[in-house]
């Protein structure tokens, strides 16, 4: 299949997520007293922008099956697609004031290697099992 294809497909089987987040997030802004009302306009915008944020972040994910590509280049292009997928949708929907953008990204980028890590230690722990096991 086609790079576009999975990015599609993978986009469409997760954007769901978006808003049950979206949800469970306002529900407990609302339990704690944070927010009591939230205007059409601005549930709209979070709504639509939390599907097109689901499913840009979830099609994205397909850089990894491309055999071209190597995995660090995957994974900066993917740590690059989020970044910006999730800024501009923290920006648009006033999420993320633009004077604490760098926060966010020193936040988003030491969440992202911590990760990463842990991603590389729990594979490398596997292949070491797997090898004692055939006597590597």
């Amino acid at each position: 299949m086609s790079f576009l294809k999975n990015f599609i497909i993978r986009g469409m089987f997760f954007a769901w997520a978006g808003p049950v987040v979206l949800a469970i997030v306002y529900a407990a802004l609302n339990a704690a007293g944070v927010v009591n009302e939230i205007t059409v306009d601005k549930l709209v915008t979070a709504v639509i922008s939390s599907v097109i944020m689901s499913f840009v972040a979830s099609g994205i994910s397909v850089v990894y099956r491309t055999e071209r590509i190597h995995i660090a280049l995957a994974a900066v292009i993917h740590m690059t697609v989020l970044y910006f997928d999730y800024l501009v949708f923290y920006l648009i929907n006033g999420y993320l004031l633009t004077e604490n953008i760098i926060y966010f990204s020193i936040i988003f980028a030491a969440g992202f290697i911590a990760i990463w890590i842990i991603i590389y230690l729990i594979t490398r722990n596997k292949v070491n099992r797997l090898n004692k096991k055939i006597g590597m």
